[in-house]
């Protein structure tokens, strides 16, 4: 159980996200935290990742400019490791 987005970043297929101005990739940002708000309001999900390949080599499998985003149950354990270290560099 979990879930599994891609948000299309420009409706045009030459572009990528650097191309675009300020305030669309603004837009983006909003968009990611829109969806990480909505997710996270759901009990079901512990853990919520964003990212972007970039390019075939990256292992993009869509040509058109996107980040994808899924949320899990769970909390992968480097994540969590992750996270408690950097609340102990907040203290």
């Amino acid at each position: 159980m979990g879930a599994h987005e891609v948000i299309v970043e420009t409706p045009d297929h030459k572009l990528e996200l650097a191309d675009l101005p300020e305030t669309h990739i603004a837009d983006v940002i909003r968009a990611y935290r829109h969806r990480v708000a909505d997710l996270g309001g759901d009990d079901r999900f512990k853990y919520v990742l964003i990212f972007k390949n970039q390019g075939y080599q990256a292992g993009a499998t869509l040509v058109h400019a996107h980040s994808q985003l899924i949320a899990t149950p769970v909390t992968p354990k480097r994540s969590k490791k992750s996270c408690w270290g950097a609340a102990l560099l907040r203290i």
